[in-house]
């Protein structure tokens, strides 16, 4: 339910960003679906250096059979503030943690 006052962030609101901010400052993530696989940056770090007005996720989706990068309008941006703002500094080094998550 969307009340008037608010607005919702992202598809699926704001429970899970919100909810994993009270856990870190800072959350990297990575999911495997439909065979994409897919890096979000969920950071308060990152959003206070680009002194953010809202709330920005940099999301990269790549393909899961090549792993290539799906090129969207946002997914070279989003790359290069996961890569600045991660623990990891090359796209190769982002691919290489999908082979610990099992799945399709």
């Amino acid at each position: 339910v969307i009340k008037k006052s608010q607005c919702p962030i992202g598809v699926f609101g704001n429970g899970f960003k919100s909810g994993s901010m009270r856990l870190g400052k800072d959350a990297l993530v990575f999911t495997k679906n439909g065979g994409t696989l897919t890096v979000g940056l969920l950071s308060q770090t990152y959003l206070e250096c680009v002194q953010a007005q809202a709330v920005i996720v940099p999301i990269v989706p790549f393909n899961q059979q090549n792993k290539k990068m799906i090129i969207t309008e946002d997914s070279l941006p989003s790359l290069e503030a996961i890569l600045n703002y991660s623990i990891f500094n090359s796209e190769n080094d982002l691919l290489s943690q999908f082979d610990a998550i099992p799945g399709k």
